[in-house]
Order: C-alpha cells, then structure tokens, then sequence
C-alpha cells in the first residue's frame, strides 16, 4: 500500500518515471480485492497529473489490454469492479486518462445558446418536502432542528441529525391527520412514525401515513422505494400499502420497492411478512428472511433474494449485478436528478459494479466508459441530461 501510493503521488506530481510507472501498474495487478477498495475510495477523485499528455499512452494501452482481456472472457461485457485489473483501472489507470481525456478541462463549455455540457453532478442528499393535512408544506432540506408543526396532539420534529419524527402527546385521542413526506430525484430521507417504526425513503418516493394510528391496525401508503424497520405490536399489525399489493407484518425489516410500473419487489431482512396482491389473481404468499417477493402481472412469485444488490442503497452504495444499462441508468436518474436521453439503441451488455452514493455522477461514468458506453452530459435552464451516444 505504502509504495503504491508513493507512485501514485510521483504520478500526480508529474516526476514518475516510466520504469516507476510500470512498476504501478505491477503492483496494481498483484494486489487484493481490499486494497484496491481502499485505493477506489481515496484515488477515485484524484486530480488532474500536471504532466498527463506524456503519460496518456502507457494508461490508454493498459485500459486496451483490460478491455480484450474481459472481452476474451465472455461476449457481454461485464464489469466486475472486484477484478484485480479492472479495479485498478477504475480506481487509478482509468481516472488518470479515460476520464480525464472524456471531460473538458474546463468546466463548463458552450455547445449552444440553450445548453451547456458540464463535467460533473454531484450526489443526492437529504432532501424532501412534508405536506400537512391542511396543505402546509414544509421543506425539510431547509428546516431548523427542534419542532416544526404540533398537529392533533401530536408533535412534528426535525432532529439534528435530519430525521423527521412524530411524537403522540395525546395518548388515547381518535383524532387523525394524514401527512405526506415526498422525496424528489437527488434526495433520500429518514422519518420515525408515530409508534417508533423507522423508514428510510429513497429517491422519487412518497410516503402517506396518519399523525396518530389507531384502530386494529398501522397503515401506510407508498410509491417509490423505502426500507422499514417496524416496531413490533402484535395487536395492531403495520400494513404497508402500494398500487398493486400490500405488505402485513408485526416486526420486522424489509424494503419495498414499486419503480417498476409493471412490477412491486418485496425483499426481506428479518422476521416475516405476508404479501398479497391487489390485482388478478390476488395471491399471497409469506416470505422469509433473505427471500424476495415480484409481483408481475397480478402474479405473485417468492425466490431468494440478491440481498446485496437489493439492500445497497440504503447502506449507502449503488451496486448492480448483471444489470441492464437501462436499469442502471434509471437508478442514475433518480438519485443524480438527471434525465436521461439514448442517441441510438440501448447496448444490451450487462454491468456489475459499485460506486458509493456519495461519489460523483463522473464516477459512476468512468465504470460505464470503461465497457465502451460513451456518455455526455449537459445542462439547460434547471435541469441536467445525461446523453448515451451510439
């Protein structure tokens, strides 16, 4: 680690050698999936070496060589960031040319009177907006801590750590409100209900849920993505409602997920659930830790789940797993607040790889650029385009 990273400083430095530089990029073929994680994490944002044009050709003859070795390998091109080779030029080889050579040195550039390409997004954060029964809104994102509204004896607060909580001052009170916590593309958000249970949403999503529960039962209303952590009363089971299904529990952990039009994925941590459709056949079935629910058509099918890939997000990464472009690049939208726009036919390759939430929109763009997607990405008046070229 420690001679790596002082090649990798003479890189940036502009005084290594050539014999030093191919001594790098040894080292960077002999070593292991976790040195090259940390590597990822703290060269992945590197600047610019001042002496980059001299050094461009070593780089760009090391990604070819990847590039035929991976397509020797398998027809789809597959990126598998856990590759010795492939890591390494995603975390040095591929930010010391590829990217460089890809974005402008300046950062913004006129392409016409109407838009501008621009070289770098960065990432979501806590963003979202609560709208109260009466039709308040309050931007949370903008909020001071402490208390924000006390509706129906119920007190609504924005901690300092930017979760919104609810607390019942009136126990026993029948009196309810509905409030809406709505989470635009860029942002995420943490809301503790009434009777402790804990949501986390994702970008896009949309949480209705009463100030108060009462009654034989807890019931939401979800679209969009978000991972519960319900409080358990076996008396009055926590019902999570979306457009086709619903979810009954009594304690547990587990996250919905309703991007899809055509389809709502149930994935479980821990305890139990029952999942029933609202449409067709209307099915149920209960799902078990580790096991996923797709509800596709009014049909209902329960397997093993990809627990890494379905439970990413909210321990703070995007990850992706033979994935379609078109499914990684969805994800890229909603948390980057990006449009997308495809100059051609989507590639049919499938990707694997992770980037952590908190990178730049560009480093998620080196992985796509390293399997040959070229991307361009641009911005007018208050909105921002990634553009898949052909």
């Amino acid at each position: 680690m420690e001679r790596i990273e002082e090649l990798f400083g003479k890189h940036q430095s502009g005084k290594i050698t050539k014999a030093e530089l191919d001594e790098l990029f040894l080292e960077l073929e002999k070593a292991d999936r976790t040195l090259l994680s940390k590597l990822t994490e703290k060269y992945l944002d590197a600047p610019v070496p001042s002496n980059l044009d001299q050094l461009h050709e070593p780089t760009e003859n090391l990604l070819e060589r990847i590039n035929k070795q991976i397509n020797s390998k398998q027809r789809r091109s597959i990126l598998k960031l856990w590759y010795p080779w492939i890591a390494a030029a995603a975390a040095l080889a591929g930010s010391l040319y590829f990217v460089y050579k890809y974005n402008s040195r300046d950062m913004i550039s006129t392409t016409n009177e109407h838009a501008q390409v621009i070289s770098d997004v960065a990432p979501g954060g806590k963003r979202a907006t609560l709208t109260l029964a009466d039709g308040r809104t309050i931007v949370l994102d903008n909020a001071n801590t402490g208390q924000l509204a006390k509706v129906a004896g119920t007190v609504i607060s924005k901690t300092s750590n930017g979760e919104l909580i609810y607390q019942d001052q009136a126990p026993g009170s029948d009196e309810v409100q509905n409030n809406v916590v709505s989470i635009p593309r860029g942002g995420e958000y943490q809301l503790q209900l009434p009777d402790g249970t804990k949501v986390r949403l994702n970008a896009a999503t949309k949480i209705e849920y009463p100030t108060r529960f009462t009654g034989a039962e807890r019931r939401v209303v979800l679209t969009g993505e978000a991972y519960f952590e319900v409080t358990k009363d076996a008396k009055h089971p926590f019902i999570v409602e979306t457009a086709d299904q619903q979810i009954k529990v009594l304690g547990t952990h587990f996250n919905v997920n309703t991007y899809q039009a055509d389809r709502t994925i149930t994935t479980l941590e821990e305890g139990s659930v029952r999942v029933s459709s609202l449409r067709g056949t209307k099915q149920s079935q209960t799902i078990s830790p580790g096991q996923q629910s797709v509800l596709f058509n009014g049909g209902l099918e329960v397997s093993s789940a990809d627990m890494e890939s379905a439970l990413a997000w909210k321990n703070g990464m995007l990850f992706f797993r033979d994935a379609p472009l078109q499914t990684v690049l969805a994800e890229v939208s909603r948390w980057y607040d990006v449009d997308i726009q495809y100059n051609g036919k989507p590639t049919q390759e499938l990707f694997t790889g992770s980037v952590a939430r908190t990178s730049n929109l560009s480093a998620m763009l080196r992985i796509l650029q390293l399997t040959g997607v070229k991307t361009k990405l641009v911005a007018a008046r208050n909105s921002r385009k990634l553009i898949i070229e052909p």
